[in-house]
């Protein structure tokens, strides 16, 4: 009778995680130790750890920090993020569609997309600030700007490369152009699309 090695493959793949943590957290309390740099670039684990239960909380009639607890910062930042990642994908990939099976659309839109893409998003975060004010409109905007080429870009491609026979199948059996689309040409997309919206995520996060 085999005997089944899954638990302990299991036990290994969860205990290298949690080893390489500790190992990682050893070694900088080591170097910290040896005070090879000074405490002001590597601070003891102990001090990183305080400095977050101080931001994480009120004490000595201070609030977390500038006002806000850590997990209130947290929060406003996911939320700006999921505002941008969103409207970015969705124009992303409704532009990708439109792109990959328009012709003369991508020749348009392709270089500008490709532009936007290689520009750090930070570089134009101040012409944001002065067209749309310093509230959340220019953040959100950055961060939808930072995930739409992305996903407009992997969009086209997939879309791009749906398969010919099938599409020209469809046709055969009297499909309309949007039935092609819809049930040929963007499930064709999907696999390619997601990867783009994985990136786009990253983009904006980054961002």
């Amino acid at each position: 009778m085999a005997i089944s090695t899954e638990p302990v493959q299991r036990f290994t793949r969860n205990l290298l995680p949690l080893l390489s943590v500790a190992v990682f957290l050893i070694v900088w309390q080591l170097v910290a130790v040896a005070a090879v740099w000074n405490e002001t670039f590597v601070p003891h684990p102990i001090t990183v750890w305080r400095a977050a239960i101080d931001i994480s909380t009120t004490h000595d009639g201070v609030r977390g920090y500038q006002g806000y607890l850590l997990w209130e910062h947290l929060y406003m930042t996911l939320r700006r993020v999921l505002a941008g990642v969103v409207v970015g994908v969705a124009i992303g990939v409704a532009l990708g569609v439109a792109m990959g099976t328009i012709g003369w659309l991508r020749s348009i839109l392709e270089p500008w997309l490709t532009f936007l893409r290689t520009l750090p998003p930070l570089a134009y975060f101040f012409l944001l600030v002065i067209w749309l004010g310093i509230d959340e409109a220019p953040k959100v905007t950055l961060l939808a700007l930072a995930a739409l080429p992305a996903a407009a870009i992997a969009t086209t491609t997939a879309v791009a490369a749906a398969p010919i026979g099938l599409v020209e199948a469809a046709r055969a059996l009297g499909a309309s152009r949007t039935q092609v689309i819809r049930d040929v040409v963007f499930p064709a997309a999907l696999p390619e699309t997601f990867t783009g919206v994985r990136l786009a995520v990253g983009m904006a996060y980054s961002s």
